[in-house]
């Protein structure tokens, strides 16, 4: 038997993306069925954490060894990072914040994106202003290459 599982998520604000696609084949039904949802599960990380800026220069020491220097510009990068610590601070003051991140079955971007890849990530949240909390949520707009990346501009979605 050749199973193929699919689960469809939603972004934030009703954004569709792709769909997070497991395969199996086997012998028994009932275990390829349940070997190719688990499959489509292990795709998506429900409890994900905000990279600390030690990750993000890893992060960008990577990119710089694969891409060459140009692929950035350090202003902009200091942009992710700097996104990403603003929502490490609100974290801290909150409890709040869930972070999921999805492999989606989305290609690259053939438009020459050297950032794009497969992964994308939705940021929700509730923040205190004024005596109240207010509710705020990023996601990535589009696919990145790496988890970390999708993170970084889904702080920035949220930021703005």
């Amino acid at each position: 038997h050749f199973i193929a599982a699919v689960v469809k998520v939603r972004g934030a604000s009703g954004r569709r993306w792709p769909p997070v696609i497991g395969c199996a084949y086997g012998l028994k039904r009932g275990a390829v069925k349940s070997s190719a949802a688990w499959q489509c599960l292990r795709r998506i990380e429900v409890k994900s954490v905000l990279p600390v800026s030690a990750e993000m220069g890893e992060e960008r020491n990577q990119l710089v060894a694969e891409l060459g220097e140009s692929f950035c510009p350090a202003a902009t990068w200091s942009t992710f990072c700097t996104s990403v610590s603003e929502i490490r601070q609100l974290e801290a003051k909150c409890a709040g914040l869930r972070l999921v991140i999805v492999r989606t079955t989305e290609e690259p971007a053939k438009d020459g994106d050297i950032l794009s890849g497969p992964f994308r990530c939705l940021l929700v949240g509730r923040v205190p202003q004024e005596g109240g909390l207010r509710d705020f949520s990023g996601a990535s707009p589009s696919p990145r290459r790496s988890k970390r990346l999708a993170v970084a501009t889904a702080c920035q979605d949220a930021a703005v």
